[in-house]
């Protein structure tokens, strides 16, 4: 009988995981509906994180909501990264050939694929079950700030960026590492010059 609990955590545990799989192949296909195009569907499956309880997952679902239009900002900031570092227009080529995106589509999602492995990872992580998703939302407004800021990093290495959203802290502070930036900010209270202060840091990374 003793063994019954850890059997029962056991299988909650999987479970919690695996529905968070299935939420980021949901979410990346809210991106492509909103987007219409796939390579939004593929920078959010291979190179975007999500660790959000059930009910933020669900908010960040609902088209009443700001989750899917905060990810469009990211999709656009990503793809502009790309284009300067790789010189590839994911746009472009997935519409090239009369726009036949089923055709281009292998071919967008193979340098994506290598764009995730070789210069950008980015990972968003909300405390707790529930999250805001409203426009006044200061995680949502992090995201796009660290979307922005892409554009100081040089592409020359593999980036990997981690953003925590935590009620434990009142502030915004970064971390940067030789091939890594972790931030950290207040889920409930506006921090001062937050803004400013992730910009910064991508700034004088040097990544």
């Amino acid at each position: 009988m003793q063994h019954v609990p850890w059997l029962v955590v056991a299988i909650v545990a999987a479970s919690t995981s695996f529905a968070s799989a299935n939420d980021r192949d949901d979410f990346a296909d809210d991106l492509k509906d909103y987007t219409g195009a796939y390579y939004s569907h593929y920078i959010i499956d291979h190179l975007t994180t999500f660790k959000l309880g059930d009910k933020c997952w669900a908010k960040m679902h609902d088209k009443d909501e700001n989750g899917i239009h905060t990810a469009s900002f990211w999709i656009g900031y990503v793809h502009e990264l790309a284009k300067r570092v790789t010189k590839d227009d994911w746009s472009a080529i997935e519409t090239q050939g009369n726009s036949d995106r089923e055709k281009n589509k292998p071919v967008v999602e193979a340098m994506i694929k290598d764009f995730a492995k070789k210069k950008l990872s980015f990972t968003l992580v909300a405390e707790g079950d529930d999250c805001d998703t409203t426009s006044g939302s200061l995680m949502l407004r992090y995201w796009t700030t660290v979307g922005d800021s892409l554009q100081y990093l040089s592409g020359k290495s593999k980036v990997t960026i981690k953003l925590t959203v935590t009620a434990k802290t009142k502030d915004v502070t970064v971390k940067v590492t030789k091939s890594a930036i972790e931030i950290t900010g207040s889920r409930d209270i506006e921090p001062a010059e937050w803004s400013e202060k992730i910009a910064k840091a991508f700034r004088r990374s040097k990544l």
